[in-house]
């Protein structure tokens, strides 16, 4: 019976741990970082792996749009290349009003290198810029 009992308990935590680890998008990331917008507004963040010195692979940004104030939260990757340079990638927007919430799926590759990433997380009423933060920064090596 005590046998039986450590087996049930031991399968129920090994299914516990697995269902935790495929359900977290962090379980297999190198790095990730997210910030929330001076406003309250908008929130982001992203993950990824690195690939090599010039690309990130299964990145992923994702922004929720956190107040009901006619706005929006749009969020971005942001690179600095070997030599400093920093390369705003594109904005991608969740439109669908107060808690919608939006992830995208992609890579990244500058053949100057990817020495540093972060996500750009803004609010937008309609195409103008309200309030932004940047992220922490992860490095590439």
């Amino acid at each position: 019976m005590r046998l039986r009992s450590f087996s049930v308990v031991g399968a129920v935590a090994a299914a516990a741990a697995l269902v935790a680890l495929a359900a977290s998008p962090a379980a297999a990331i190198d790095a990730t970082s997210s910030c929330t917008t001076p406003d309250g507004g908008a929130w982001g963040s992203w993950g990824g792996n690195w690939a090599s010195s010039t690309s990130i692979k299964d990145l992923w940004l994702d922004a929720q749009d956190e107040q009901p104030d006619g706005r929006h939260p749009e969020v971005r990757l942001v690179t600095y290349t070997n030599s400093g340079v920093r390369v705003n990638w594109p904005w991608h927007a969740a439109t669908g009003g107060s808690g919608d919430y939006q992830i995208w799926h992609t890579s990244a590759s500058d053949s100057r290198g990817i020495l540093i990433a972060r996500v750009e997380v803004a609010n937008f009423d309609k195409d103008s810029l309200m309030s932004s933060c940047l992220s922490a920064s992860r490095n590439n090596y």
